[in-house]
């Protein structure tokens, strides 16, 4: 089965340089872009990361990380995306989320009827960590997961969650990482998450500035470098300008 995938900007900001790469400099500007990925092709739609509910919130979260704030375009909230996908929420099959960072997950509630994809390993650490109130997830996403929604959880490891589509850990950024192999007519297209946030990191080999674990994250770029024909960072805003009409083929 081939797919397609279109990136759809929820919003964008300037990230200070040392978070946007091991040992940057602080004072240099990166245009960042946040992204909803669609990717169709199977009987029903299928959704990368659902970015931000709220751009006061995710800016009160990154605080002094940004030279500039996230800013939001007009319909570039997740209902105004969907819209011009032609997608309908609710028939949405399976959100797969490349971790558990507010502005991946927090629009989680729009799509009631989606298997949720998230990393095994990184959502029991995050259970783990939340009985001691050091957990990284938003409470509004983590209990829910955890009580109501249980049943909608597909926890991987390294697999295919669907046909032509591989979830595979990646850790390195947060212990949830995950990185999403999609086939397509043009070959495997690899959806990073933030363990590859720029195409600076990867083809320079410049680790992002923000993980948990920096031997994860090189391990992660190498497996991304030798098993995808497209590679799909997490944040770079050269995707809508290399892929402007999507992933097809």
């Amino acid at each position: 089965m081939n797919y397609t995938i279109h990136a759809y900007r929820i919003g964008e900001l300037v990230l200070r340089g040392n978070h946007a790469f091991d040992g940057g400099d602080s004072e240099e500007p990166w245009p960042y872009a946040m992204f909803v990925w669609i990717i169709k092709g199977a009987d029903k739609p299928i959704v990368v990361d659902t970015g931000p509910k709220s751009i006061e919130e995710i800016n009160r979260g990154l605080g002094d990380m940004c030279i500039e704030p996230v800013t939001q375009r007009e319909g570039e909230d997740i209902h105004g995306i969907l819209a011009r996908a032609h997608v309908n929420p609710e028939d949405v099959s399976h959100v797969f989320f490349t971790h558990l960072h507010y502005d991946h997950v927090s629009n989680v509630d729009v799509f009631p009827n989606a298997k949720l994809v998230v990393s095994k390993s990184g959502y029991e650490e995050a259970l783990a960590r939340l009985e001691i109130g050091k957990c990284w997830v938003p409470g509004e996403v983590i209990f829910p997961m955890r009580d109501e929604w249980c049943e909608r959880l597909m926890l991987v490891e390294d697999e295919e969650a669907l046909p032509g589509i591989r979830a595979f850990e990646v850790g390195g950024h947060t212990p949830c990482s995950l990185s999403v192999s999609v086939q397509t007519k043009a070959g495997k297209a690899v959806i990073t998450g933030d363990v590859v946030s720029l195409y600076e990191n990867i083809e320079n080999n410049i680790p992002i500035g923000v993980f948990e674990n920096k031997d994860e994250v090189m391990a992660a770029m190498e497996r991304i470098r030798r098993e995808a024909d497209i590679v799909l960072p997490s944040h770079d805003p050269k995707v809508l300008e290399r892929f402007p009409g999507g992933v097809i083929g």
